[in-house]
């Protein structure tokens, strides 16, 4: 019987999903205050600036037609093939094909050609060795290493750059 009597004298005090038992002999206070002052907002003139010489064109945006969008879409897959005959075209000759890839690649469109990449920098790859290149000069032979080297082509530059450049250096002198 004590202990239900001693339960009797707290009482629960529910605030803010809290709830709190203190005893009943206990008095509280309560106050309140704002948490959030929500400041006035400021009347400000408005700018007056000079009508813009590009007129509303590009705040009026209308989305393009389905006709629209196919005629660039073929016209895209119009250069794609002929960046692939040009690449193609190129294989003949060494110096052209690095070139060519390394544009492609820093134009950011070589996602498009990754097969024809692939497949060039393979065959640039297993005539790595041969002495017989007459475009080797220190700049193709670098842009070959690193062209092969950022496809994953495990090439040593101690052994293959510095044969490859004492057989140019030779040829010149």
């Amino acid at each position: 019987m004590e202990l239900a009597k001693l339960f009797r004298s707290y009482l629960p005090i529910h605030h803010l999903g809290c709830s709190i038992i203190v005893p009943s002999s206990m008095s509280i206070q309560v106050s309140t205050c704002p948490l959030v002052q929500i400041p006035k907002p400021e009347h400000r003139p408005m700018a007056e600036f000079h009508p813009s010489i590009w007129g509303d064109q590009f705040i009026a945006y209308t989305p393009e037609d389905e006709d629209t969008r196919a005629c660039k879409e073929k016209q895209v897959e119009d250069l794609k093939e002929e960046v692939r005959r040009e690449l193609m075209a190129a294989a003949g000759n060494p110096s052209q094909l690095l070139n060519f890839i390394d544009a492609v690649q820093r134009l950011g469109v070589a996602y498009h050609f990754e097969r024809e990449i692939e497949e060039s920098l393979q065959h640039i790859y297993d005539r790595f060795h041969d002495a017989d290149d007459t475009d080797d000069d220190l700049y193709n032979i670098a842009l070959q290493f690193r062209l092969l080297r950022q496809q994953g082509y495990n090439i040593s530059c101690v052994y293959s750059t510095s044969s490859r450049m004492k057989k140019v250096a030779s040829r010149r002198i």
